[in-house]
């Protein structure tokens, strides 16, 4: 039971609560009430002089934001103790991001990339070879970034006469140290303006198939570049080199026909931004077409007509035919490069500028036939 004392209004534990009254009148706050201000004269003590203060550490170094977390790698090997047996079955496996090792061996097989993957070889270069992917290429490239290192391609061959090696249908390809030889055609890019491709320190030789494959055929793509690179004895009268890119770019390379039986080193149909340095180009006796280079001799829908000729050795070996030939009216700059053998320096285009001639490889002091001097820029 509530006990209350006679002298407080103290409730002990049990004590009943008693809810507030609703009709309870509410007194509002006294308007006459005095409300004091604060003292004027009311010390205020000063900060201590000799308190120590600690001033921000200026060399304070931000929090690092999270590492991102290593690519996953997939391997690949012919002997069964790596995650996959051939580079097919790691394409269809892949999700995106990832690193292929592919250990050195031969692979009788086909693969499409359909997602954005370094593919590397290891231990050596595997061969991949004699197989083609929906009647197109040995690799077929649909990611946004692929790059591809130390792979070996050969065979390739489908019943249009124009499988490829590698076959670029994503955004941005890289190909370095690759090596593609003796089949139909190295690489082709579909048209893409988006597209680039890139290939470095390669090897494309004995290449083409009835004028309609070639080393490399880039359609119009955004770009081609290509750097420390050969391109060998193109056969069937393909090109060592036709690209339809919005522009090109080809330097500290080797491009010729020894004794393949081609047609145009580099062909240019579409024209476009093109420079070409510090190469070596050279046209062999058996080659088909007797012009070394062609710009713009198809149409040129490129919206960049310019070609760029710089530090670069043609050598003439079939002793006829024309360097140069350009169609169309873009802006030339074709200097300090040496033309060695008979034929035709220019035809179309604006004049060159300064550049040397000479009517042999003896007159040049360059060795004979079929040696290449190394480019001028390579390393």
């Amino acid at each position: 039971a509530a006990v209350v004392t006679p002298d407080a209004a103290v409730v002990t534990p049990d004590a009943a609560v008693v809810p507030p009254d609703p009709d309870a009148a509410i007194l509002p706050p006294d308007p006459d009430a005095a409300v004091l201000p604060p003292d004027p004269d009311a010390a205020v003590a000063p900060p201590d002089p000799d308190a120590a203060v600690v001033p921000p550490e200026p060399d304070a170094a931000p929090p690092e934001p999270d590492a991102a977390p290593p690519a996953r790698v997939i391997t690949v090997c012919t002997d069964g103790s790596c995650d996959f047996r051939t580079p097919g079955e790691a394409a269809r496996a892949a999700v995106g991001g990832e690193v292929v090792e592919i250990q050195a061996g031969e692979y009788v097989d086909c693969a499409t990339w359909p997602v954005s993957v370094t593919i590397r070889g290891v231990g050596g270069r595997p061969v991949v070879r004699d197989v083609a992917c929906g009647g197109k290429a040995i690799w077929i490239i649909q990611g946004a970034e692929t790059t591809i290192e130390n792979i070996e391609f050969t065979g390739m061959a489908v019943p249009d006469r124009n499988g490829a090696g590698v076959r670029h249908e994503g955004g941005r390809l890289v190909l370095r140290d690759v090596y593609l030889h003796d089949g139909e055609q190295g690489l082709l890019a579909d048209a893409n303006p988006e597209a680039t491709v890139l290939i470095e320190d390669s090897l494309f030789e004995r290449l083409g198939q009835d004028g309609l494959s070639h080393g490399v055929y880039a359609n119009q793509i955004g770009e081609l570049v290509i750097r420390n690179s050969q391109f060998l004895a193109s056969q069937n009268e393909g090109h060592e080199i036709k690209s339809r890119a919005l522009r090109t770019v080809i330097e500290c390379s080797t491009i010729a026909s020894l004794d393949g039986v081609d047609s145009r080193n580099i062909d240019l149909p579409n024209g476009g931004d093109v420079e070409i340095r510090g190469s070596v180009i050279q046209q062999g006796t058996n080659s088909l077409n007797r012009e070394i280079i062609g710009y713009g001799l198809e149409n040129a829908p490129n919206p960049i007509q310019r070609l760029v000729i710089t530090d670069t050795l043609f050598l003439n070996d079939a002793g006829d035919g024309t360097f140069v030939h350009i169609a169309g009216d873009p802006m030339v700059e074709v200097h300090d490069d040496v033309f060695v053998g008979g034929g035709t320096v220019q035809l179309g285009g604006d004049p060159f500028a300064v550049n040397v001639t000479f009517r042999n490889r003896e007159a040049a002091a360059v060795p004979a036939e079929p040696e290449l001097p190394a480019p001028s820029c390579a390393p």
